[in-house]
Order: C-alpha cells, then sequence, then structure tokens
C-alpha cells in the first residue's frame, strides 16, 4: 500500500532526531550546525520521539517506522471502532451500517501526518463510552474503558495539540449527565479519565527532562523556555482562508516576513513572536470587522458541509427517532471544541480531523440505534 507522504520539514526534523537518539541516546533533539537543540519546537513533539523510537528499536529504515506509525494511526482506530459499536448495536443491518460508514470515512476524510490523532482518540473512545453507558456495565468495565481511554486520549494529545481532550470532554459530560451514576461514581469515574489522560503527558515531561539535563550539560541552553505550542502563527495565517486586500496567505512565510518588519530579532515561535501576531490580529479585527467574520462564517459553513457530509443519515435518524439528552449534550461539546481550530485557523479535513470523525461517530450512531429500535418495534430485532 502506498502512503502519503508527511510534511518535509517534519521529516527532516524526523532525520535529525533518529541520529541523535542513535548516536548519543537522548530522545527529541536533533544536531544543527555543530550543536544539539531541541527538536519540534513549536509544534507537537510525540512523533518526534515515537518514531525514532520505533525506526532505533526496531532497526527499521525512517520511512517504513513513518509507514508503521502513521499506518497504526490509521487502521487501528477503524477496528476499535467497528468493535466498539458491534458490541453495542444488535441487528445484522445496524451492524452493516457500522461497515459503511467507517468506509466512507476512510475512503473520504484521507487523513495523514500528525493530524491523524484528532481522528484516533474520537473513533477508539467514543463507541466504548456509549457502549457503557447505554449498557450499564459493571464498575470494574467503567474503570477499564475509562482507562484505557484516558490513556489513548492522551497519547493522541502528545501527537497532535488538543486530539484527546475534545473526547475527555466528551466522557466528561456524558458522566456528569448520567441519571444512572450517583454523585460518588460520577466523582470516581472522572477522576480516572482525567488521571489516566495526564500519565501520556507526565511520560513527555519525562523524556523533556532526560533532553533538557542533557543540553543543560553540554551546551547550556536555554532556547526551549522561550519557545512552545504556537497559537497566534496559525491564526495569523489562517485570515488568508478568504481573499484579503492585507496580502494574508495561509502559508508559514506570511506571518514570518510580518514579524521580521516589525521585530527582525523575534524569535520563530518566542513569546515575542506570537505577540506580534496577536496585536497583528486585533488590529485587524479593530480596524476591519467585517474581514474577522466573514471569515468566520465561511469557516463555519465548510464546517456544516463536513457535519452534513459524515454524519449523513444519522441527522435524519435524529430527526426522527430523537437521542437522550446526555448524549446530544456530549456530542454538542465535542462538536464545539473540535471545531475551534478549524474556525480559528482552516477548515481542511486535516485541522478539521476531530470534527470529521466525530461527525462520523454520530452519524454510524444516530442512525444504528434508531435502525435497531425501527427492527425491534417491528419484532425483527435479529435481522
Amino acid at each position: 500500500m502506498v502512503f502519503p507522504e508527511i510534511m518535509g520539514i517534519r521529516y527532516r526534523d524526523l532525520q535529525g532526531a533518529l541520529e541523535a537518539l542513535q548516536t548519543i541516546q537522548v530522545p527529541l533533539v536533533q544536531r544543527v550546525g555543530g550543536a544539539y537543540v531541541p527538536v519540534g519546537l513549536g509544534d507537537d513533539k510525540g512523533s518526534y520521539y515515537f518514531i525514532p523510537a520505533l525506526a532505533k528499536d526496531f532497526g527499521l529504515p525512517l520511512d517504513s517506522a513513518i509507514h508503521w506509525f502513521y499506518g497504526f494511526f490509521t487502521f487501528f482506530p477503524l477496528l476499535l471502532a467497528l468493535a466498539g459499536f458491534w458490541i453495542l448495536l444488535k441487528s445484522w443491518r445496524a451492524k452493516g451500517w457500522v461497515i459503511l460508514g467507517l468506509g466512507w470515512f476512510y475512503a473520504t476524510a484521507k487523513i495523514w501526518d500528525v493530524y491523524l490523532a484528532g481522528s484516533f482518540a474520537v473513533l477508539c473512545v467514543i463507541p466504548f463510552l456509549l457502549f457503557a453507558w447505554h449498557k450499564g456495565v459493571k464498575i470494574w468495565q467503567w474503570l477499564a474503558i475509562l482507562s484505557l481511554g484516558g490513556l489513548f486520549c492522551g497519547y493522541a494529545d502528545l501527537i497532535r495539540s488538543n486530539s484527546g481532550l475534545e473526547v475527555v470532554l466528551f466522557g466528561l459530560v456524558l458522566l456528569a449527565l448520567n441519571e444512572g451514576l450517583d454523585l460518588r461514581r460520577k466523582s470516581l469515574f472522572c477522576l480516572c479519565l482525567l488521571v489516566f489522560f495526564m500519565i501520556p503527558h507526565g511520560h513527555l515531561r519525562y523524556l523533556e527532562g532526560q533532553r533538557d539535563n542533557y543540553l543543560s550539560k553540554v551546551v547550556g541552553t536555554a532556547y526551549e523556555k522561550n519557545t512552545g505550542h504556537s497559537f497566534w502563527h496559525p491564526v495569523y495565517i489562517g485570515l488568508g482562508y478568504i481573499s484579503n486586500p492585507y496580502g494574508i496567505e495561509y502559508r508559514d512565510q506570511v506571518a514570518y516576513e510580518k514579524v521580521s518588519s516589525i521585530d527582525p530579532r523575534a524569535i520563530r515561535f518566542s513569546k515575542e513572536f506570537e505577540d506580534i501576531l496577536r496585536d497583528q490580529v486585533f488590529l485587524l479585527a479593530e480596524k476591519d470587522p467585517g474581514f474577522i467574520l466573514k471569515n468566520i462564517f465561511v469557516k463555519c459553513a465548510k464546517l456544516m458541509y463536513y457535519a452534513l457530509k459524515f454524519g449523513n443519515l444519522g441527522w435524519l435518524a435524529l430527526l426522527y427517532w430523537g437521542m437522550s439528552r446526555p448524549v446530544v449534550s456530549a456530542f454538542l461539546a465535542l462538536g464545539i471544541f473540535s471545531a475551534l481550530p478549524s474556525i480559528l485557523v482552516v477548515p481542511g479535513v486535516p485541522y478539521a480531523a476531530g470534527f470529521v470523525a466525530g461527525s462520523t461517530v454520530f452519524g454510524i450512531y444516530a442512525a444504528g440505534m434508531a435502525i435497531d429500535q425501527y427492527l425491534a418495534k417491528k419484532g425483527l430485532a435479529s435481522r
């Protein structure tokens, strides 16, 4: 099977991270010039550890490690979602709808690179949360689902920021509104989900500690302390999603040149870099609020298209059969939170991966439950 290519700059950073891991046994660094520096500054760091580690531990070429890693993030969630819906839904017709829905998602979404993390947690976790909610499972089963779900969400977060947080939010809303659980159990289950969600983040901090200890001894760098995950950089260039007279396009170079024109000394993705772009966004909002509102409107329209395309028959099922308030509220929380990256930046499927996967899961769940209810009403539940 031929997989798409990942971003060129990410591939070069992965090469550097692998070479460093093989030579000095230190994660999350690469050699630039004559010195080692942190890798993945201003970007999501998980892949810069896991892919080089996979290549090193199994003796794989970098390209193979990339394909195995992202291949796992592609197919494992589909299989897990299939399993979750398979035990939730009763009839063969509803289960057939699951296969069609997941097949439609795989064939049309075509997500790759770190953006796969956006759909990973949604597909892996939500079907099992819905199963637990509907079937009234035992406490240990709830805890098993929530602990594994928390880990899946946490590691998805490391690959792509906030990719798992949206699913955690879904779970918290579903638990909080579950009338079948008393306050003590709700608190226990929410705590379990949050604790296991934080474990992967602790893993990353441990790896960063190894890196920082090495760098402080060898080069004494503090560069990492001045940089982090960029927010205003993608928001600024995201304004170029529609034509405008301000010369803004969805290209990194546009933001670099804008910052350099104001402060040539600002380090990319540093606090100063981000502050300049934030100020530019607010200046545009003050100068031309219509431009900002038009951006938001056009992006929301694109998201509505995704919701209809991937939720498809689920919307008809919702209108005809309805859905319980806790589940509707959980999906609504997921939809709003997962839509934010698209509204703030661009509504392409990569940025909307969580929203697209959430729409798919909603469509499968709503239509599948409606099929089961219809067949049960007609006395044909096993068909």
